[in-house]
């Protein structure tokens, strides 16, 4: 039986605490040395092997969340990440990318499904759909699959789900908000003047993607004038 040593050292509120532990039953070529010196870790060689697994156990209970944040989860079972939005915002003829990221994905696959009719959009690499704005995006190696939706319409806004085929099936719910821009003259629909005054209209543009680079203004659907921003 080999032995194996862990220490922990670290100054929280100037005060140093040691902790050391010694295993027993692990094979030879498992021996690793994780430790850690104030706020800098030297990370396990195999932190997928038990031992490592032991180690971030360990980590967690000295040193907390403080210090370093969780490793992501060691497991055989697919998850999402933590960091995904269930909620994200285009514009309208702009272009919307629906993230999805899964770690320990194995030998499953993932699939994008649209929410309002339930229609199949993406399984993997693959677009399963006729309307050609829809891609499917993946690169081999990584962890994100992703739906780009190009030239958005108001139809698109809705719900959209990011699905694992595990059994049963997992599911992540991501709606995506679709913004028209529009504008508003102040006082509008009826604005009272005298004869031969002088009047200000004020327009307010909304849900715009950047500033527009002019504003056309039109008086009884007939053109009058321009005004250009620089």
């Amino acid at each position: 039986m080999a032995n194996f040593c862990m220490t922990f050292a670290f100054r929280p509120h100037s005060e140093r605490r040691e902790v050391s532990r010694d295993l027993t039953g692990m094979p030879e070529t498992s021996q690793l040395q994780y430790c850690v010196i104030g706020r800098t870790l030297m990370p396990p060689a195999h932190p997928s092997s038990p031992l490592g697994s032991l180690a971030v156990a360990l980590q967690s209970q000295v040193l907390g969340e403080l210090l370093i944040p969780p490793p992501p989860l060691v497991t055989d079972q697919p998850y999402f990440d933590s960091s995904m939005k269930d909620n994200q915002t285009a514009h309208v003829g702009r272009q919307a990318e629906l993230h999805c990221r899964v770690h320990s994905i194995g030998n499953r696959t993932v699939s994008w499904i649209r929410g309002r009719d339930l229609r199949i959009l993406a399984v993997g690499r693959y677009t399963y759909t006729t309307d050609l704005r829809y891609e499917a995006l993946h690169q081999a190696g990584t962890n994100q699959w992703t739906l780009r939706i190009k030239s958005v319409q108001p139809r698109d806004q809705g719900t959209y789900e990011c699905q694992i085929s595990t059994k049963p099936i997992k599911e992540f719910t991501t709606y995506l908000t679709v913004l028209k821009p529009r504008g508003e003259i102040l006082g509008a629909p009826d604005l009272y003047v005298q004869k031969a005054s002088m009047i200000n209209l004020t327009c307010v543009l909304y849900d715009l993607p950047e500033p527009p680079s002019y504003v056309l203004w039109y008086h009884s659907n007939k053109y009058h004038s321009l005004r250009v921003f620089v």
